[in-house]
Parts: structure tokens; sequence; C-alpha cells
């Protein structure tokens, strides 16, 4: 994976119960809470890997190449005191999904993550706009979006209108695309995201979940939104900007 393999790259975010929290069985030792927005660095400052790993330990991903979201990551992320294990499918855009891998190491909450396997080792840190609690009124609104598929192809750009209740709807030729942008439970700064994709011009029909973030700090506002199929085999990584 490009996490450990040169540290060279990188995702922002649904299924195995993590170990944060609560104490673990007879030795009555706590486990590390992992939840959080951790990124990684590459050499020239920038981001080169976000993973958002819930409450539930369900972890979403993408990377960057050359300063551009180069795939995206799936998986689920478990804790046994302060070690995390963190098992992740890659899917590099347009080239390939990688077969499942495990890395793991120590865990700080809320400061830092080392995660290593075979080719190496990778540092996260923890950003505090996590705390920040998602907000219906941030994502309602019009926004310019465009979104690449985790195989081949890319959708957009659109013009969607996120309504209140965090609904859109946009009707392409031949193609209707539904959604719901809601704050997910837990006080936290991640976005419930769902998306249908209806008619012959769609390709398929095809109904996706996953995550999103809205970055409040820059004007215009920043969406950045993961979604995947039911079997978590592919999906579709959504930017865009409030206009």
């Amino acid at each position: 994976m490009k996490i450990v393999v040169g540290l060279l790259v990188l995702i922002s975010v649904l299924l195995a119960g993590c170990g944060g929290g609560g104490s673990s069985g007879g030795g009555g030792s706590t486990n590390a809470d992992p939840q959080g927005i951790w990124s990684m660095k590459n050499s020239s400052g920038g981001p080169a890997v976000n993973l958002a790993i819930l409450e539930n330990g369900e972890t979403w991903g993408i990377f960057f190449t050359a300063g551009k979201v180069g795939g995206a990551y799936y998986g689920t992320t478990t804790v046994s005191g302060s070690n995390a294990s963190t098992t992740l499918t890659e899917f590099d855009f347009g080239i390939r999904t990688l077969p499942p891998a495990t890395i793991s190491g120590a865990i700080t909450p809320k400061s830092s993550l080392t995660l290593s396997g075979s080719s190496g080792s990778a540092t996260f840190t923890y950003n505090s706009a996590y705390d920040n609690p998602a907000i219906s009124t941030a994502i309602a609104g019009r926004w310019s979006i465009a979104g690449q598929n985790f195989s081949s192809g890319t959708i957009g750009p659109l013009s969607i209108n996120v309504d209140s209740a965090g609904a859109f709807t946009v009707n392409e030729t031949n193609c209707s695309i539904r959604g719901n942008i809601v704050p997910r439970p837990g006080g936290k700064s991640i976005y419930n995201v769902a998306v249908s994709f209806t008619g012959a011009g769609c390709g398929s029909d095809i109904a996706l979940s996953g995550v999103g973030t809205v970055d409040t700090s820059v004007s215009p506002n920043q969406f950045t939104s993961i979604v995947a199929n039911p079997a978590k085999t592919g999906g579709v990584f959504f930017s865009g900007v409030k206009q």
C-alpha cells in the first residue's frame, strides 16, 4: 500500500467495531480512542494521506499523488491498549484495486498515530477540526461538485442545491442523481452522505453511501466526500466549492 511502500502518499471519514474508549477484558486497562481526522504530510509539507477514523472504527481515506487526489481507502481500525491496527483496501483511480492490507502501530489519542508495515512506517497527526460539530447550515446551499470514479471516469462538474434537510437532486440526460448530506450523530465534523444514480444515462442504477466533510475555514467553503457501494468494492470521490 502507498501508506507504507516508500511513504509515497496517502484519502475526510462505516463497519467493524473499534477498540476506542471503554475497558478491555479482565485486565481493566483502557483502550485508546482512535477516532479523528488524521493527516500524513509529504516532504513538501502538503497532505499526502488523510484518514477519517469514525467512532465505530470504520475508516475512510484519500491519498495524493503530485498534489492531486490519486485514490481512496476504505477499511476498519481496532485498538488494543495504545496499539492501533488498521486494515484498508486501496482504490487507485483508473488503475486498480489492491487487496486489503493491515498496518499497525502506536496511537496517542488526539495527537499522533504511527502505522507500520513490512515496507516502512508513516506518522499521522490529529486534525482538531474533527471536534467541530458538523451542522446542517454549513452544507445547505449551492455547490459546484465534481467526482472521480474509483475505477475509471469522471462525474461533473455538477451544480447542486442542498436544502435545509440535506437533500439534493440533479437531473442529467437520462440520469437522475439524488442524495442526502446530513451531520453524523456524535457531534464531530463528519457528515453521512448517500447518493443514488438512476437511469440509462448513468451507466447503471447504483446506490452509494459514505462520509464527507465541509471546510468552513476557507472561502469559498470546500466539500470533500467518499462514497462506496454496499460491498465496498467501488465508489466515487467527490469534491467541490460553495457558490
